[in-house]
């Protein structure tokens, strides 16, 4: 990276050039007794760093708050001067302390190998499984490894943070956006170019290796053995499992 950073300062463009720098996702090794990713919504999984510059224009800081990948797109056509309004519910990234905004949260979904929303917002992370509807609570100013699910004894957190997640997907459906974040023209365009080399498929994802304990999320269907022995699972995960959930659940 400091190669890039060096090279675009020779060429004389390092202040008109926005460079950005993120993780799509962490991985778990054992986490929770998990191997791997697109597994869980943890924080090991999910809690990835985004790094914005762009010398001149944004002055250094470091952005408190929840946000989510999807963001990034509105940002970069709101710096570059450029209408970004058809992100859906995706708006532009926070770049001061004093435009983080309190109340913001992010939204984390995994419907490959897992079937799992997580909702953080403020100290409050909340996790809905798809399947089985169950939910689990964490607080992650005391408790950032999540391993105490205070669901049981925090009913009115818990319900806040059901409630919230209840107003996205209103929200997400009422902006008749997929995924509230790209125009659908574009994720068409996009499904049907992974599609042509066979990335869009079916949920798969290294589980674990013969003889070990590993658990898998999508539970005991379908196996397929690599050639280097991983065990693939293959269970697809209803989009609308979530929501479904969410209308039983008080």
């Amino acid at each position: 990276m400091r190669e890039i950073l060096d090279h675009l300062e020779k060429l004389g463009r390092a202040d008109d050039t926005i460079v950005v720098i993120l993780g799509d996702h962490g991985e778990s090794f054992q986490a929770h007794g998990w191997l791997g990713h697109t597994i869980r919504v943890d924080q090991d999984m999910t809690h990835v760093p985004i790094m914005i510059r762009w010398p001149g224009h944004l002055a250094p800081a470091e952005i408190d708050g929840a946000v989510e990948i999807a963001q990034i797109g509105p940002t970069l056509l709101k710096l570059a001067g450029l209408p970004h309004e058809d992100f859906g519910l995706a708006k532009p990234l926070p770049l001061t302390q004093a435009d983080s905004a309190q109340d913001a949260s992010a939204l984390t979904r995994t419907l490959r190998m897992g079937c799992y929303t997580g909702l953080l917002q403020g100290k409050w992370k909340y996790q809905l499984d798809h399947r089985t509807c169950g939910e689990t609570l964490f607080d992650l100013s005391a408790d950032p490894g999540e391993t105490h699910d205070l669901a049981p004894r925090e009913a009115q957190a818990l319900a806040a943070m059901r409630s919230a997640l209840r107003a996205r997907f209103d929200a997400i459906g009422a902006a008749k956006v997929p995924h509230a974040m790209l125009p659908r023209q574009l994720i068409d365009e996009t499904e049907a170019a992974l599609r042509s080399i066979g990335y869009v498929q079916a949920a798969t994802g290294l589980a674990g290796r013969d003889g070990n304990r590993l658990r898998s999320a999508a539970g005991p269907t379908k196996y397929k053995h690599d050639a280097f022995g991983d065990l693939q699972v293959f269970q697809p995960c209803a989009r609308d499992g979530a929501e479904r959930c969410l209308h039983q659940l008080p």
